[in-house]
């Protein structure tokens, strides 16, 4: 189900009331560019500790923007066994432009060609896009129309406005107390800003939201005033629905942050990194801050990448990571628990994805994240048990095998594979040193590494190292008083492969 910035209020009740009822949510992001063509020290490296990966990968959140979010709501049926039912929803978003708020973004040309291979509607993310702000935003908008200081920034916002208060004026001078005119094609929140403007501009008119548009009667500066004050419509309580029509996405938001249901993801920690920044606050400098602040908001995240990356390793699966491809594999007869696992259905509006395929569509991805999480989670309940199919199996008995998973998120070309959201980054210990010869330290790369020592505890895979300890080198050797033996350099560097 696609839902943009006319369909969003009115969803907005169900969306609730599913996300309420929801054993978990799977969430997939699409963005307008991933990651900024960085140079020299601010350019990812595979040797970053966390906290380096995170203030370089800041700013590239900080450049692009979300133009679409899938959510897929799972739900078990009650009164059948190992049963699910999942509500996939496409939130096509588009920055708000209200006020003093003009947010700039990027494109980046690689991650446009790519969604538009698998046919994302950009007409839907530039035409109908929610709105959304994080806090920071919403205070100072907040701030603005409460005390009146509030303008229209915007030069589109300022034109239409121009042209409305032009139409409404000429109407005014020929119209008579009582006399109203309705101004059609103005919806969403720009309806109320309009209002806002026209009310601000124009002592004796009244305006009213109704569904042809926003309507506008000449009154009486008596019966502006009464109009103002009254239970039903007064100015404070007015202002207030416009901030939450301006909102947009962030209410859900909030409503998804306030149900703290486990939030599952594939490889999220992009995903985590715009939510914080674009739904809750600007991303902080503090890469432990940040990990506190997620953990507050998702106290239970999993990510299905490092779930299933680490048991392919006892599994005779084939090695894949890319989410349809994990999905297709857990479906297909290599799955010992195939035909025992948790059935899934799709809700009623939802049946899109039955039998179409729609990989890197948001809701789709999203759905898949959740299906595999089952999948995934019934396995390890088999193997605990040692029995299949597995008796009454429900979603706490899957969250308590998924229970070592739980809070470590995948980190993409890093020092590390993984990182604990929950807790401070501890230093792990060294591995057991591999006795190298000297002529192999003498083909490692002539070039300056800058950190005096990093320590490293896990493989990158086939036919990549991790370095036990890396000292500060100008050439291409360590300085000769580390060399204890011709042959040995323990102490020095560890390299596994």
């Amino acid at each position: 189900m696609d839902v943009g910035a006319d369909e969003f209020e009115e969803s907005l009740p169900l969306l609730q009331e599913l996300v309420q009822e929801a054993d978990f949510v799977g969430l997939d992001i699409e963005f307008t560019g991933l990651r900024s063509n960085l140079s020299g020290p601010q350019q990812i490296s595979l040797f970053d500790l966390p906290s380096e990966w995170y203030l370089k990968t800041r700013q590239s959140v900080q450049q692009f923007t979300i133009c679409q979010i899938g959510l897929s709501v799972f739900s078990a049926i009650e009164g059948e066994a190992n049963k699910y039912i999942a509500h996939s929803c496409n939130f096509f978003l588009f920055p708000t432009t209200f006020g003093i708020l003009d947010s700039e973004f990027s494109f980046q040309a690689s991650s446009v060609q790519f969604l538009n291979q698998y046919g994302f509607n950009y007409n839907k993310f530039l035409k109908n896009g929610i709105p959304y702000m994080n806090e920071e935003q919403e205070k100072k908008i907040r701030h603005d129309i409460l005390t009146g200081n509030w303008r229209v920034r915007s030069s589109p916002d300022k034109d239409q406005i121009k042209a409305v208060i032009d139409k409404v004026t000429r109407w005014l001078d020929l119209a008579k107390e009582g006399d109203w005119m309705t101004l059609p094609g103005i919806a969403g929140f720009q309806a109320f800003e309009v209002q806002l403007v026209l009310r601000q501009a124009l002592p004796d008119i009244w305006t009213v939201l109704k569904d042809e548009g926003v309507v506008v009667k000449k009154v009486s500066k008596q019966h502006r005033w009464y109009l103002q004050n009254t239970s039903c419509d007064r100015e404070s309580c007015w202002k207030e629905k416009i901030l939450l029509s301006a909102r947009g996405f962030s209410v859900f938001f909030q409503m998804l942050v306030k149900a703290q249901k486990p939030l599952v993801g594939h490889n999220m920690m992009m995903d985590l990194l715009h939510l914080h920044e674009k739904f809750f606050r600007p991303l902080p400098e503090s890469y432990d801050q940040f990990k506190q602040n997620i953990h507050s908001l998702f106290p239970v995240l999993i990510d299905t990448k490092n779930v299933t990356k680490d048991i392919w390793k006892e599994m005779n699966f084939p090695r894949v990571s890319n989410l349809s491809e994990v999905y297709e594999v857990l479906n297909s007869d290599l799955n010992p628990t195939k035909n025992s696992g948790p059935e899934i259905v799709h809700a009623s509006r939802c049946e899109k994805y039955v039998k179409t395929k729609c990989p890197h569509e948001a809701a789709y991805d999203a759905f898949l994240c959740g299906s595999v999480l089952l999948k995934v989670a019934h396995l390890l309940l088999q193997k605990i048990h040692g029995i299949d199919p597995v008796p009454e199996s429900s979603f706490p008995q899957y969250l308590d095998v998924l229970a070592p998973y739980v809070n470590q998120v995948n980190l993409i070309r890093a020092g590390v594979p993984k990182i604990r959201a929950e807790r401070p980054e501890g230093v792990p210990g060294p591995p057991n040193p591999v006795h190298l010869p000297v002529p192999l330290l003498e083909a490692l790369p002539r070039r300056q590494l800058r950190a005096p020592s990093l320590w490293h505890s896990d493989c990158l895979g086939p036919s990549r190292v991790h370095l036990r300890k890396i000292w500060s080198l100008s050439a291409a050797r360590p300085p000769a008083a580390t060399l204890r033996s011709p042959c040995s350099l323990e102490g020095v560097l560890g390299v596994f492969v």
